[in-house]
């Protein structure tokens, strides 16, 4: 097995790949020549283009925005690991347990004032219910 031919990438395809010509032979040599590992040119190796060099402060900032990122993320942990261990906190004391009046029911509003909800309904002579929310007469025979 022969010595293996670097591969320029940076020329065009089809003159490593198909020599014709005596000038084309002479061209593909001498890139062959002039390139040194992995297909780089021997003389750019050696310097550095500012274009392609990583500036410091850019550098500084990358590592900058990741020791941020880190730091954040410690801190919701640690903040969630926090809430979960404290103790509830109540807004107020539980309200006190009373009795409801005698005779009274518990009755689904039919008004928009109370939200068609659950609220005691006091009895009136005559059968009928008030609501004690909004005032409001149900039942009864009219």
């Amino acid at each position: 097995m022969g010595p293996v031919r670097p591969v320029d990438r940076g020329r065009d395809r089809r003159r490593v790949g198909m020599v014709r010509s005596a000038r084309h032979q002479r061209t593909a040599r001498d890139a062959r020549g002039r390139l040194g590992r992995a297909g780089v040119p021997r003389r750019a190796a050696r310097r550095v283009r500012p274009d392609l060099a990583l500036d410091r402060g850019a550098l500084m900032n990358t590592d900058l925005g990741a020791y941020i990122a880190a730091a954040a993320v410690v801190a919701v942990a640690a903040l969630t690991l926090i809430a979960r261990l404290a103790p509830p906190v109540r807004s107020s004391e539980p309200a006190p347990f009373s009795e409801p009046e005698p005779g009274v029911r518990y009755l689904q509003c039919d008004e928009l004032r109370c939200g068609h909800m659950t609220y005691p309904h006091r009895p009136q002579p005559g059968g009928t219910w008030v609501c004690t929310n909004c005032g409001t007469v149900k039942g009864g025979t009219t």
